[in-house]
């Protein structure tokens, strides 16, 4: 009596794995299917946002894995800025919610996508959910004084002329421009001395030690220094003269 209770149990758990398997794995189970087993709460198409970034929402049983799944954060370049794990919150197999954290530093690009994929990818082929978004930092009246510490790091590690021996770097006009192909576009006008004169890096010339001052137009646009020149001469970026 019981090994009969027992193999009826055993084909229907059979009976219903295999009915799961071919629901999720039959083509028309795509991502327009997978986004009405996924919630979140937070979180629209085309939101800005910034990091950290919480989400939070509800996914049916089968997005997890040991209850997790993954969640990520690419700019329009495909770039991955960030990779974390939603944590389930809950019990409930046809609905359990979770949260995730997601930090990542300069998007690179106005607009990304942040990316959901459950755990198990093989019942999936390769199925994911997108989110386009838009990084809050680019956004008009609000990007000018975000991307001011993007030129001011990149002044600091990259311009070959400050790096070689400058000081005293002092921000003195930040204003918004046009530059092509970037909606947005600021440029940063800065004053610094060098101990000895000349531009660049002079590790072939014979300096004269003397304090000389400097302006230098930074340029920042898609979240990057598009053009950096010294006193109206000195590209920092090639590391040669302009032409005008």
């Amino acid at each position: 009596m019981y090994k009969k209770f027992f193999l009826i149990f055993i084909i229907a758990v059979a009976l219903f794995s295999f009915a799961l398997v071919f629901y999720l794995t039959d083509p028309s189970f795509n991502t327009e299917s997978l986004k009405k087993t996924l919630t979140v709460d937070n979180l629209e198409s085309f939101d800005s946002i910034s990091s950290p970034l919480e989400i939070t929402g509800q996914a049916e049983g089968f997005w997890f894995s040991e209850g997790t799944f993954m969640i990520s954060v690419f700019n329009s370049n495909g770039d991955l800025l960030a990779h974390e794990p939603a944590i389930a919150e809950g019990s409930d197999p046809e609905s359990i919610s979770f949260r995730a954290v997601l930090e990542f530093s300069d998007p690179g690009t106005e607009e990304g996508n942040i990316v959901f994929k459950p755990s198990d990818i093989s019942l999936f082929k390769e199925t994911e959910v997108e989110i386009p978004i838009i990084f809050r930092a680019f956004q008009e009246g609000e990007g000018i004084e975000n991307m001011e510490a993007v030129a001011r790091s990149w002044i600091e590690e990259n311009s070959l002329t400050f790096c070689w021996d400058g000081t005293d770097l002092f921000l003195l006009e930040s204003r918004e421009v046009e530059c092509e192909g970037f909606e947005f576009c600021y440029e940063y006008e800065y004053s610094f001395d060098s101990l000895h004169a000349g531009y660049g890096a002079r590790r072939e010339q014979i300096l004269t030690q003397v304090i000389t001052p400097h302006k230098l137009i930074v340029s920042v646009a898609g979240g990057r220094v598009v053009k950096a020149v010294t006193d109206g001469i000195f590209d920092e970026m090639t590391g040669e003269f302009t032409e005008e």
